[in-house]
């Protein structure tokens, strides 16, 4: 990032969530200290419940938070923001 000009901040902090624990793993990254701009999830259901967990703490994406999804799933079409 940086030799492109983008400044970034590397924590190496990683949540794992299974099932449920998609909202919980959104939990634990708002609890650090220096919480994320971004998230990249590894598949789209996991950036859908995060989108959800966004939402219901009243942040907005992409202005507060930005969340990629990998595998572009047909149900990522509806969801908000696109």
């Amino acid at each position: 990032m940086e030799a492109a000009g983008c400044p970034s901040r590397r924590t190496g902090d990683r949540v794992r969530p299974h099932g449920q624990g998609r909202v919980a793993g959104f939990g634990q990254l708002q609890a650090l200290a220096a919480k994320p701009t971004a998230i990249l999830c590894s598949n789209d259901m996991t950036a859908i419940g995060v989108l959800r967990a966004a939402y219901m703490e009243g942040l907005r994406v992409p202005q507060d938070l930005s969340v990629v999804g990998l595998d572009d799933i047909d149900f990522a079409e509806f969801t908000l923001p696109r």
